[in-house]
């Protein structure tokens, strides 16, 4: 009895530990158990495996990697997605559809497993982005050899910080990617078109190195890199259409020469005059010092302003600049005298007159599209108000200074960061007073709250930013709302003339 009862239990037990293991294997396997069943109703499992590689492509490379416990069929069919065999990478630590970042051992262990797993020889674009990665990350050191050995076209490196602080990684020195090069290459990113390097530490000779072994060179971006001081930018082969330097605080000085450059960025401090051959250029984006040494000092920017069709002029709250003399473009020099497209980018509070960049449209004769994107700067910490009107202020202009011309060729003005002040509408029905042959305004209200450190500011919602959770307390400034702004734009157009066209958002 006691042997029957024992016998029994085991039986039991077994058939208990059964029932788990077919409960687990029910839970990982997305087929019924019912094996007839599946044959019958789940037709995926007779698509040939190129059909199953393709569906495994069209996920992300985490997602397609878990599909490897569904049976021994499916085990190795994520290696051999299109992301292996694609003649483009690109990492990013943000999802784009969720929002979400990926801690950063997941980061590393993701990348470091697809550039390991890369099976073709070549490789045409590498794109990596994350912040906080470290100032010495051998991960890093590899990606870049590996794009190296890849004869990439297009290598772009983000290793930035939200909050702007430094990450101090050095790019390596071209003796250590020597040693690196793997056998028949002829030498380190031959076949390069664009590299960008976003806080990434350069030194001034591998730049000389990319711009007189890289032959096909089209776009060169610097931002944020510390060991940039002293650069000869020198176009030898005459690809260069395209170069970025910004954000580089030790930067002493430029020259450039590169007969085929169309477009050029620069921000941060006053350097002299870096265009010593540059004929073709003709878009021009600046920020910092020198973007208001451009627009307070137009004589001495006189020798290469004219040539410009498009213009971009970033001007940010500064405590050192605004303190000095600043001076109107002269009234009868038009030194933008080929510019179709102007577009500012300003820092400012609210009611602060904007009539003043009227002299930059009076100084452009041939400009057709006019773009003010407006920054409201909301608080500062430890900041009094009038103070931060100090750090915002431009040179007063009246209204009848900034209407004494007419300007015959302007004909769209778009507004982004409207909140519906006084400011806002004076300088809209200034221009619209000025350009005799005005079509349409454009106006863009989508804007709400954000910090940024010590800083709060209200302007335009980008993609993926994440506005204040917590208005600060309600003032004058922070009433404002982008639906009554809306609103207050509709009413404002419906006093216009008919023939105007007004598009607002």
């Amino acid at each position: 009895m006691d042997g029957t009862s024992s016998l029994q239990l085991k039986q039991n037990s077994a058939s208990r530990h059964t029932r788990k293991r077919k409960q687990k294997h029910k839970a990982v396997d997305p087929l019924d158990d019912d094996r007839d069943d599946c044959r019958n109703n789940c037709m995926i499992e007779e698509l040939p495996d190129d059909i199953l590689i393709s569906i495994l492509s069209c996920m992300r490379i985490d997602e397609a990697m878990r599909t490897s416990v569904l049976s021994s069929r499916w085990r190795y069919l994520w290696r051999y997605m299109d992301i292996f065999t694609s003649d483009t990478l690109v990492f990013d630590y943000i999802d784009n559809e969720t929002g979400t970042k990926m801690k950063r051992k997941k980061f590393k262990n993701l990348v470091n497993y697809v550039l390991n797993s890369y099976r073709d020889p070549f490789l045409d674009t590498l794109v990596i982005g994350y912040n906080k990665l470290g100032a010495r990350s051998r991960h890093v050191d590899n990606w870049i050899v590996f794009a190296m050995n890849k004869e990439v076209e297009d290598f772009q490196l983000d290793l930035s910080n939200v909050d702007w602080a430094h990450c101090g990684y050095k790019f390596p020195k071209i003796e250590k990617l020597l040693s690196l090069l793997h056998e028949g290459i002829e030498a380190p990113f031959r076949s390069l078109r664009s590299l960008v390097l976003v806080d990434v530490d350069i030194e001034d000779e591998l730049v000389r190195y990319f711009l007189e072994s890289c032959p096909y060179i089209e776009k060169l971006c610097i931002t944020a890199s510390k060991t940039t001081k002293y650069l000869q930018i020198v176009d030898s082969f005459g690809y260069l259409e395209e170069l970025e330097i910004s954000h580089c605080s030790n930067l002493q000085s430029m020259e450039i020469t590169a007969l085929n450059l169309v477009y050029f960025k620069y921000k941060r401090k006053k350097i002299g005059l870096p265009f010593k051959n540059t004929p073709k250029l003709s878009e021009l984006a600046l920020g910092g010092d020198f973007c208001e040494s451009f627009i307070y000092e137009p004589n001495e920017h006189s020798s290469y302003s004219v040539q410009l069709v498009d213009l971009v002029l970033n001007l940010q709250a500064n405590n050192v600049f605004y303190f000095r003399d600043r001076t109107i473009v002269p009234p009868d020099s038009a030194q933008l005298h080929n510019l179709e497209r102007l577009e500012l980018i300003i820092e400012s509070q609210v009611g602060e007159s904007l009539l003043f960049f009227t002299s930059l449209i009076k100084a452009s004769p041939h400009l057709q599209e006019f773009k003010i994107k407006i920054e409201y700067l909301v608080t500062v910490a430890n900041r009094r108000d009038v103070q931060i009107r100090k750090m915002l202020s431009f040179p007063e202009v009246s209204s009848v200074e900034a209407s004494r011309f007419n300007h015959e060729n302007l004909k769209v003005v778009e507004m982004a960061g409207y909140c519906g002040c006084a400011s806002e509408e004076i300088l809209l029905v200034q221009l619209s007073k000025i350009a005799t042959s005005l079509e349409m305004f454009v106006i863009d209200t989508r804007c709400d709250y954000f910090r940024e450190c010590e800083v709060v500011t209200y302007r335009l919602r980008e993609e993926g930013d994440m506005p204040m959770k917590k208005k600060q307390k309600k003032t004058t400034t922070t009433r404002l709302r982008a639906k009554t702004a809306k609103k207050h734009a509709e009413k404002f157009a419906s006093t216009f003339p008919s023939q105007i066209k007004f598009v607002i958002t």
